[in-house]
């Protein structure tokens, strides 16, 4: 193993072509993180792209040096007995997702590198975790509302899985939302604590897998008052607090312009939940609304 790897990739799961759950296993003590952190993950330049991505034109030098990105951390919630995992489990898990090549953007650096790993083969991952997007904005919640995009509810399992360890007695509500339904990466784990635990709440769907006639939904449709209320059953108010993790065009987060002035789309959903009296977390404000950009 190269001497700039120091973890070893326990298993790949290929849920499907284009998507993976990555165990990692470091040569070190697995360092303390909070639900909802990241670590870096890293492979040298000179490694091998997946099918259907062709070789960097590398320098020498750039082939020998790290290419690296950050992954939150997702956790194992079910346990081989079908029960709540019970912790911490001797690996590090990551959901990760490999962008489409297309002629307009240039290819993603480090994911076709890793989609072309192995079991057993070497990784560089960072020694500590990082980040600021954990359960501690949200203490004494009376409602946890999840919303994701993609690979986005990786961290969420993890918040998840640490408020039912907790036994919280707060409502919590998961929605994913992804391309095909074979890109739920966690929707057998979610669905069956659903069953078990009575305050929380699952609901994953598609984007273009659509019933005959039905519309195309986004998430944003789902926290319309009485669609929210009636599916749910309470009301969406600034007493939940939201965590949101994901495409940008879903989260809408804040942005401090060079005149001062804040921009907000407003087709994503920090803008539809400032409307109805949520505070947003930006800069040194606190607020019910919590968001991660995932890329």
């Amino acid at each position: 193993m190269d001497s700039q790897y120091n973890a070893v990739i326990q298993d790949l799961t290929f849920l499907t072509s284009r998507l993976m759950r990555l165990r990692i296993v470091p040569n070190f003590p697995i360092p303390p993180y909070r639900a909802g952190q990241f670590f870096t993950l890293g492979l040298l330049g000179r490694e091998s792209r997946v099918k259907g991505f062709p070789e960097d034109p590398l320098s020498e030098e750039r082939k020998s040096k790290l290419i690296r990105r950050a992954y939150s951390l997702a956790h194992p919630m079910i346990s081989e007995k079908k029960e709540l995992y019970s912790g911490p489990p001797p690996y590090l898990e990551f959901s990760i997702s490999l962008a489409d090549q297309t002629p307009d953007t240039p290819p993603p650096a480090l994911t076709p590198r890793l989609f072309a790993r192995c079991s057993q083969e070497g990784i560089f991952l960072s020694e500590k975790a990082m980040g600021h997007y954990t359960l501690d904005l949200a203490e004494g919640a009376k409602n946890y509302l999840f919303l994701s995009t993609g690979t986005g509810e990786a961290p969420h399992t993890a918040m998840v899985h640490e408020l039912l360890k907790r036994q919280t007695a707060a409502h919590i509500v998961v929605i994913s939302c992804v391309r095909t339904r074979s890109e739920l990466a966690y929707h057998q784990e979610f669905r069956l604590l659903a069953s078990r635990f009575e305050n929380l709440q699952y609901f994953g769907f598609s984007t273009r897998d659509l019933s005959v006639g039905a519309p195309k939904m986004h998430i944003q449709d789902l926290l319309e008052p009485r669609v929210f209320q009636e599916k749910f059953g309470f009301e969406l108010t600034p007493e939940t607090h939201v965590y949101l993790c994901g495409s940008p065009s879903m989260i809408g987060a804040p942005r401090k312009m060079r005149d001062g002035s804040i921009e907000i789309n407003p087709q994503g959903v920090c803008a539809l939940l400032k409307e109805r009296g949520f505070a947003l977390d930006f800069g040194r404000e606190k607020g019910q609304v919590h968001y991660e950009s995932y890329w």
